[in-house]
């Protein structure tokens, strides 16, 4: 591969990011572009509900999400999940462990999107540590940096590990430890 390709490969990368973060900021839900995340079901209502409301106080009606447009929900590597559990069940047993939990579900305060924090551990129902698992290319994105924020915001250290690297136990718990 050439000089030429790589910087062909860098720009559309960028662009994808900056097109998905626009389309997160203007619809309010997470999207991946160039489908390397798996898609999540739809919500138990029967459809994608519109984050607007129509004057009534009813919600919109519903509206399906492109075809390639697809909400980011949880990692790509399932190994990571599992190896995330294993530590976190024989390491911080004396934590409660949530998972794929919500800003809003734990008292954080954000006015944008957040995406769900992988794991947040909890001591006396308080968040003590949150943990994002994240797939290539979703640093950037306005609902990753949102959720970073409305942790930040809230005193609430948040680590994240790329889910697609292997990440050595020694060293996960490392970095889960000096953040407790």
């Amino acid at each position: 591969m050439g000089l030429l390709d790589i910087l062909k490969n860098e720009t559309l990368n960028s662009l994808v990011d900056k097109l998905e973060e626009t389309i997160e900021n203007r619809t309010g839900e997470p999207v991946d572009l160039n489908g390397s995340d798996a898609p999540a079901p739809a919500p138990a209502s029967g459809g994608w509900q519109s984050a607007e409301a129509t004057s009534a106080g009813a919600p919109a009606a519903p509206r399906r999400p492109a075809a390639n447009l697809q909400l980011i929900n949880a990692p790509v590597n399932p190994a990571a999940s599992q190896q995330f559990d294993r530590l976190l069940a024989a390491n911080f047993s004396d934590y409660e462990i949530r998972q794929q939990a919500d800003a809003a579900s734990l008292g954080l305060a954000s006015a944008a999107p957040c995406r769900p924090y992988s794991y947040v551990l909890l001591r006396d129902n308080r968040p003590v540590l949150a943990i994002l698992l994240t797939p290539h290319n979703k640093t950037n994105n306005a609902s990753f940096k949102n959720a970073l924020d409305a942790a930040r915001q809230a005193g609430l250290p948040c680590l994240n590990f790329f889910d697609f690297m292997a990440n050595a136990d020694d060293y996960v718990l490392q970095r889960l430890r000096s953040a407790i």
